[in-house]
This record gives structure tokens, sequence and C-alpha cells, in this order.
């Protein structure tokens, strides 16, 4: 059963997550939403997203999109999915937490649903970005995210490939450009 997937809904004190069971962990999250939202548009936005953004605007144009940048958007967009880091660990029930930066390489599965960055050039091509806090803290101000880049499939159109993955540093009240999961504690 190690490499199993299974996906359902989990209510733990009057709670609902979404949950995910793979790889013999289990993974709890808030639900995506319906919607797609340019990330500019968005109110309660933190006080640090306007230079990371531009920082990150700038990191996704010059290694992935190239300069012809013309839209950033947010694919199923759901306000609770997105939180500052104190929110992201508050979410986490009992017996659950972030998870670290190995198990975003090893454990964690490359769930390709969830809410993302829309990216694209005007030849049209996309790539989607998924922003994830983990445990790792860098200092007092600033925390590691997880980055996963997908880029759509040329034979499926509504398929998505994962293409890369890293850790990039995020300001802790970072607020709406980072998820929460959270991995059970044990086995």
């Amino acid at each position: 059963m190690q490499d199993e997937l299974v996906d359902g809904i989990l209510t733990v004190g009057g709670i609902s997550y979404v949950w995910r069971y793979s790889n013999r962990r289990f993974f709890v999250r808030d639900s995506m939403g319906n919607k797609t939202v340019r990330l500019d548009t968005l109110e309660g936005k933190s006080e640090s997203l306007e230079d990371f953004y531009k920082k990150w605007v700038a990191h996704i144009g010059d290694e992935q999109v190239g300069d012809s940048l013309k839209t950033v958007a947010i694919a199923n967009f759901n306000t609770n999915a997105h939180k500052t880091l104190q929110q992201a660990i508050d979410l986490c029930p009992e017996g659950f937490r972030l998870p670290d930066s190995t198990e975003w390489r090893t454990t964690v599965p490359k769930v390709r649903e969830l809410e993302s960055f829309v990216a694209s050039n005007r030849y049209g091509a996309s790539r989607r970005y998924n922003l994830f806090w983990t445990s790792n803290e860098k200092d007092s101000e600033t925390q590691y995210c997880y980055e996963y880049v997908l880029k759509q499939n040329s034979n499926v159109s509504y398929y998505w490939d994962i293409v890369a993955g890293d850790l990039i540093e995020c300001p802790k009240d970072l607020y709406p450009m980072v998820q929460a999961l959270c991995i059970s504690e044990e086995e």
C-alpha cells in the first residue's frame, strides 16, 4: 500500500479537511476553490507581498517564462487555502504538522489539483507554480517554502507534468501566495 493514493474529506473538531493517503502517510489541507483570480486584485494581502511578488515574478520570468510574462493568476482559488505561516501551523490538527524540506522532496505526494499560480507568455505556453510552507525556518522573519513547477502536458492538455521543485525563501507573514499542507506525525 506504500504508493497507493486515496482521497477524501475528514472532519476534526468541526473543521473539514481534504485528506490524502500516500506513501504510508496522511495529508490534510483546506479544499480548493473553483475560480481563477489575478493576484494583484485580491484584498487582505500582507505587507510583505508586494516586495516578495516582484522578486518572485522576476524569478519565474527569468528562469521559466522569459521576459514576455503577461499575467499571474491563482487557479482554483479558495481564500482559506492560502495562509500565513502561523495560520498554516494552526491549520494542522493534533497529530499533524507542516512537512519539512526533505519530506517535500521524498514523501509528499505531488498534488496537481491544488491552487496554482499560472504564468503564460505571448505564445500561450503555461506553467503552474505551487508554493507550500515547510517547517524549516531560515530566521525570525523568513521561512522556507517549497515551490514546485508544473508544465502543461503536450499530449494531454488537461494534465500537468511536474518539471521542477525547490526551496525558496518566504516572509512568515506572506499572504496569499503560500498554501498549507499538513502531514501526519507517524506512518
